[in-house]
């Protein structure tokens, strides 16, 4: 497969500060438009270092009613981040939650056992999502999520004392850190997903004469020299974890199915039957993350039910663009299967895909409004005033960092400006009203 040249922008998962109190900005609208209510769980999944929420909170925190109403959770796994954004929000312990507050006193749990595989494969989880139409494995990529849970269960086993709350002298605000959604405080919320789903699982499909076959990855004890696999798959392209100068030994190569699988009977059409027949005409591959879909129900169903707003911000598309898996290491693009596991995957994201999931189950309950450009966004939330009043008030040194962030961030360029390629979605209570950041604008197409 030809991997077409796409800029790495994953580089810098560090916003400006002020564009990332936009965020905050419009967590406050939100907040109004919901009427005001006594409480509000501010919820961040994959909140990584905790900058957005340490941005969101000091660019909140001189209005005291909203102030007042704010919590926030933190869905984290990993003991290590935990700390970190403990740190990064300057929290102190709560005084309310006992001498405890800190750490897990409950014993650690056994891990759970490995995912099983066969012949190299993980055995599909059965699990699957409720709603009719989009009744798809939520675990159909397996590995992964079982893999995660283990790891997170072994290292507390081992020892480790993880963090579960705190207050952040930020704003005086409670913070809770959860490990998945169902432990979230069930009351109004606003749920912030920034460059999350990117860095899931997807399967990827390619069109050939015998259909839509699956990309896979095929293990095999072969001379380096001569890459092709000995079976009767057929290679989709021959890279390989191994060197010409090494011994025959075990290496990885992409290969194509030798016929339509399970996922891809199943994805596939599914996916394309809402996308125009023009955007289909020249597509070759289909990239399908099921995961992101059942994540995206997963929050859009928590809205529903408590009231609230989900927002998605994210680089992709509206439609299914090919392949665009790519693996970053140090800022730059590495081949896919060079020491695997010692790079960045990433993939634009399919906001059609994520769209289609929400408004297969939920579309009597809640409304989906976007994508817009993070561009669109931001200046709907008025960052041009912001910057012009930072700049105001800085050294020559320090509005030209202001500038420099700002244009890197809100940049149109089609090739490869940020302020395009990164879309907005977000996912309201129904009859919610227009949404700032999403009013129709006039030039928003792909």
């Amino acid at each position: 497969l030809d991997i077409p040249a796409i800029k790495p922008l994953r580089y810098m998962k560090e916003f400006p500060a002020f564009c990332l109190q936009m965020v905050g900005i419009w967590t406050l609208c939100i907040w109004h438009q919901l009427g005001c209510p006594a409480r509000l769980n501010v919820v961040e999944v994959g909140p990584g270092r905790g900058t957005l929420m340490a941005d969101l909170l000091r660019s909140t925190r001189s209005f005291e009613p909203f102030r007042a109403a704010l919590s926030v959770s933190l869905l984290e796994v990993s003991p290590a981040l935990r700390k970190i954004q403990y740190e990064k929000l300057h929290c102190i312990p709560d005084p309310n939650d006992g001498p405890s507050h800190t750490h897990d006193s409950t014993p650690s749990p056994s891990p759970p056992s490995p995912p099983r595989y066969e012949n190299g494969i993980p055995i599909l989880d059965t699990q699957r999502l409720v709603g009719g139409d989009l009744d798809i494995p939520r675990n159909v990529y397996g590995a992964s999520v079982e893999m995660k849970e283990y790891a997170a269960a072994a290292e507390a086993q081992e020892g480790e004392h993880v963090l579960q709350s705190g207050v952040s002298q930020l704003s005086d605000v409670p913070v809770k850190w959860c490990r998945n959604l169902s432990e979230v405080p069930q009351v109004p919320m606003v749920i912030i997903a920034h460059e999350l789903f990117d860095a899931l699982p997807v399967h990827q499909f390619q069109k050939t004469d015998r259909g839509w076959c699956e990309r896979l990855l095929y293990t095999t004890a072969t001379d380096p020299t001569n890459p092709s696999p000995s079976s009767d798959a057929t290679s989709a392209d021959s890279q390989s974890t191994s060197s010409p100068n090494e011994a025959p030994s075990e290496c990885l190569q992409f290969v194509l199915s030798a016929a339509p699988t399970l996922a891809s009977k199943m994805m596939v059409d599914r996916r394309l039957k809402d996308v125009p027949e023009a955007d289909q005409a020249d597509l070759e591959v289909v990239e399908v993350c099921p995961q992101a879909q059942a994540l995206a129900q997963d929050m859009a169903q928590l809205v529903s039910d408590q009231s609230g707003a989900a927002l998605f911000v994210d680089y992709g598309h509206d439609v299914p663009v090919g392949h665009t898996l790519q693996a970053i290491r140090d800022h730059k693009f590495v081949d896919l299967l060079d020491d695997p596991g010692s790079a960045d995957l990433s993939t634009y994201v399919d906001f059609g895909a994520l769209r289609q999931a929400v408004e297969a189950v939920l579309s009597e309950s809640v409304d989906v409004h976007g994508t817009v450009s993070q561009s669109h966004f931001l200046h709907s939330l008025g960052i041009q005033a912001r910057l012009e009043q930072l700049v105001e008030m800085a050294s020559d040194d320090q509005a030209e960092g202001l500038v420099s962030g700002y244009n890197m961030i809100v940049n149109d360029d089609g090739a490869s400006g940020m302020g395009q390629k990164f879309r907005v979605m977000a996912v309201t209570s129904k009859g919610l009203g227009p949404i700032v950041g999403f009013e129709s604008p006039s030039s928003e197409t792909e």
